[in-house]
């Protein structure tokens, strides 16, 4: 695919949907999950729609091996891939439970014509750490940049979140990007585990502004991995998107820069019409060429 693939439309946007915690598989409610992601598609009218993990389920209902993976894949690309929008991923703590490493997956997810998720490099553990960039309405100059990171199974486990080495890759693929783009861009960052900074900024969920909905404890990382803190030292990061929470899908402001949760988008786990949905950001050209963003939370249903 072109590298300039992205781009804003003739009328200077760009519609990016974050939806994540599908924890789809064999048996899953392939028609229902289908009209919930059709529903959103029509609301939000995306350009690139960003899966931030846990597309495989955890529990009955899940994955065992790539041949079933690449149906369900098929099954729930479907409108999108028929509406001939880019999609792209990245794996949660769930994706690989049942035998089909994250490694394979990505193999299978690349099998796709419209999807750009990456690998990443090799010696980094696990899948999924990359960068993508939208252009302008000429698709010649870069005006807004998209960081995924693999977060690495539960944030009850140790060794979750973001590698340092994924760290020191962000501060100098940042530092590469603002060379070759004249400048530092505004980006947006998902990884489907939480940072440590979303659970301490929800404790003030007031001082930073929270909106939305704020249904349970934020589960994040137990260890904090310092990317947050190079977020802040490179001026580029000003959004992040998670997923793994299903009863949040608040926003808030912390030091500048926005948290924000995706809700969740299963047809049968933990049901709530509150948090059933996704989180689009609207990037919309400005008179000097450069971007500016506004994020909503987008539910499926009314909300009740």
């Amino acid at each position: 695919m072109p590298d300039n693939l992205l781009h804003l439309n003739s009328a200077g946007q760009f519609r990016i949907l974050c939806i994540s915690d599908i924890h789809a598989g064999i048996g899953y409610n392939e028609a229902l999950t289908a009209a919930y992601l059709k529903i959103l598609l029509k609301k939000t009218n995306p350009d690139l729609v960003l899966m931030l993990g846990d597309i495989a389920g955890p529990g009955e209902i899940h994955i065992e091996n790539t041949v079933q993976l690449r149906k369900m894949l098929t099954s729930l690309t479907a409108p999108i891939e028929s509406k001939k929008i880019p999609w792209a991923s990245v794996f949660g703590n769930h994706d690989d439970n049942f035998g089909v490493s994250n490694e394979e997956a990505q193999k299978i997810y690349g099998e796709f014509p419209l999807c750009l998720s990456k690998a990443g490099p090799e010696e980094f553990r696990g899948s999924g750490t990359y960068t993508l960039t939208v252009f302008d309405r000429n698709g010649t100059k870069p005006v807004f940049n998209i960081y995924a990171f693999d977060s690495h199974g539960s944030h009850l486990n140790p060794k979750s979140g973001v590698d340092f080495n994924q760290v020191k890759w962000y501060y100098s693929v940042s530092e590469k990007l603002e060379k070759e783009q004249n400048g530092v861009l505004p980006a947006l960052a998902v990884m489907h585990i939480p940072l440590t900074e979303m659970g301490e900024a929800s404790l003030s969920p007031e001082e930073n502004g929270l909106t939305g909905e704020f249904g349970e404890e934020v589960s994040c990382n137990s260890l904090n991995n310092g990317l947050f803190r190079a977020c802040l030292e490179r001026g580029d990061i000003k959004y992040f998107c998670f997923g793994h929470d299903h009863f949040n899908n608040f926003t808030l402001n912390y030091k500048g820069i926005s948290l924000s949760f995706d809700g969740y988008l299963s047809a049968h786990a933990c049901h709530n019409v509150r948090q059933l949905g996704g989180r689009l950001y609207e990037l919309s050209e400005n008179l000097d060429g450069t971007v500016s963003v506004r994020h909503k939370f987008v539910p499926v249903l009314l909300r009740k």
